[in-house]
């Protein structure tokens, strides 16, 4: 990504995803220390362990590097919900 014009008029000049995350409003921090599940990866195993969890009501955070072009695994995980 070269350069962003922002809504208000900014312009960011070759973000990283956190600074754009940023701009954007974007969570990129975690506001809890102890979870009692974390996935790491967001492959077929990782999502069912999630939705598993999620099924279970127990808290999980899934991690996922953002690589490649899957949707991001929290927007599967929510339209998975919903739709069951």
């Amino acid at each position: 990504m070269p350069a962003i014009e922002c809504a208000d008029g900014s312009l960011l000049a070759e973000p990283s995803n956190a600074e754009l995350a940023r701009k954007l409003g974007l969570r990129t921090e975690v506001p809890r220390t102890f979870w009692p599940l974390i996935v790491a990866g967001a492959g077929p195993a990782g999502l069912r362990a999630a939705l598993c969890a999620a099924r279970d009501a127990i808290d999980a955070l899934l991690i996922e590097n953002g690589r490649g072009r899957r949707r991001p695994a929290a927007l599967a995980v929510s339209a998975y919900l919903k739709a069951t």
